[in-house]
């Protein structure tokens, strides 16, 4: 994993998440949907490289949901 680092710097988590749902999802022969802007800016070239398929939409309404922290369970 030596030299990974520099790859994922600039990437959100919950991008680095996303790419691991997208690999899962090619494994079992399932197609990608996300409004994820950053996962489409940093990787899809390497998806398309390795026949991954992902589609990428616009969704204003799940771009704030995206950049803000989930909201914790109370009990």
């Amino acid at each position: 994993m030596e030299g990974t680092t520099k790859a994922w710097e600039g990437v959100p988590k919950k991008s680095r998440n996303n790419v691991v749902l997208a690999c899962e999802g090619h494994i079992h022969d399932l197609a990608f949907l996300t409004a994820d802007e950053h996962l489409h800016k940093h990787f899809q070239f390497t998806f398309d490289k390795n026949s991954i398929t992902t589609y990428s939409m616009k969704a204003e309404w799940l771009k704030s949901s995206m950049e803000e922290p989930p909201p914790t369970l109370t009990s």
